[in-house]
């Protein structure tokens, strides 16, 4: 189903899989890392999502949140990954036709599993280009080859994880918040506060990828996941993401509702749910690598955008999930944006 991932992380099983997540891991947990995701997506908040929100809000114009968001994340993903700005969140909302292959190639992806099409996806070569030139120096032509297609199908899964989790996370979130004013104040009330309470400020974001978690469904090797029916070695097993959260046996009578408190304790303590129950950020030895880093993004995103503006839904503008694989808004997500404050200064 998922061919057009290569031999990513994605696809991969025993030891390249372990090999994968051991190199991924290794960046991730790295100081310098961590302090280069903090200070890209800052930067990238305050000069050009903000700029571009308040673009729209001040004259008063309908816009895709969703849109604007892929555009946020793709930016992002690309300077973490490839070093490189392609400056597609700005005002103009200019087309790259790289970033939009993302969603053509998921779509097709999709159809290709339901209907049998055999759909081809051609992706860029700018990984091969940029590690070719690094690499001119440093090694001979045949294990530049082989090291070259290695990080670029490595460099591709990072790009498709970074962007279309995130993006589908964060306009989910929103949609929420829109949806439910009480929970818009709660939030607008942590940040007054200048300290926010570490268990609601937790929750949140656990609250809205457990209903509307990234991907519908994942696939695992049987001989990876041990689950209690009997099946054979190589057996590929679905489980359906979008569908648990929403089985009452699961999750109880109010499964269907957007409850942040449903993650604490009466005492105030948050309450620990299982991998294997909250499937969002996937379970076993394919546990989401970039979970942490969904939530700084989705933490940031979210206290600067709603300390600022208002968000309201265009009247008579549906929101339901797309048919693709990522769990995005079909029809995306018309908004339009109202300054809270006029000045900005906290009181």
């Amino acid at each position: 189903m998922f061919e057009f991932l290569g031999d990513g992380i994605f696809n991969e099983d025993y030891d390249s899989l372990r090999l994968q997540r051991n190199m991924i891991q290794a960046m991730i947990n790295n100081k310098k890392f961590e302090l280069h995701l903090g200070q890209t997506v800052y930067e990238k908040v305050m000069n050009g999502l903000i700029p571009v929100l308040e673009y729209f809000a001040h004259h008063e114009m309908e816009m895709d949140l969703q849109d604007i968001l892929q555009r946020f994340t793709f930016d992002n993903i690309y300077i973490l990954i490839l070093g490189y700005d392609p400056k597609c969140l700005s005002v103009e909302l200019p087309e790259i036709l790289h970033e939009k292959a993302f969603d053509d190639m998921e779509e097709a992806t999709l159809y290709r599993h339901i209907y049998g099409s055999k759909i081809r996806v051609e992706t860029s070569e700018m990984v091969a280009n940029w590690r070719r030139e690094k690499a001119k120096n440093c090694c001979g032509q045949e294990d530049f080859m082989k090291t070259d297609k290695f990080l670029r199908e490595i460099a591709f899964n990072l790009m498709a994880a970074g962007r279309d989790t995130v993006t589908t996370g964060i306009s989910w979130f929103f949609y929420l918040v829109a949806t439910h004013p009480a929970i818009d104040q709660k939030i607008l009330e942590e940040i007054k506060s200048d300290l926010p309470k570490k268990e609601y400020s937790f929750v949140r974001p656990s609250g809205c990828t457990r209903l509307y978690p990234s991907m519908k469904k994942m696939q695992f090797m049987s001989i990876l996941f041990q689950v209690a029916i009997k099946s054979n070695p190589k057996t590929r097993i679905l489980i359906l993401f979008y569908a648990m959260p929403r089985m009452p046996y699961i999750w109880g009578e109010y499964c269907l509702e957007f409850k942040p408190e449903r993650w604490i304790s009466d005492e105030g303590n948050l309450i620990y749910v299982p991998s294997y129950k909250f499937t969002a950020f996937n379970c076993g030895p394919r546990t989401c690598l970039g979970k942490d880093m969904s939530f700084i993004q989705m933490k940031m995103v979210a206290i600067m955008v709603l300390w600022h503006y208002h968000i309201r839904i265009v009247e008579g503008h549906t929101v339901s999930p797309s048919h693709s694989i990522i769990l995005s808004m079909a029809n995306g997500f018309k908004v339009k944006l109202i300054k809270r404050f006029v000045c900005m200064k906290r009181s």
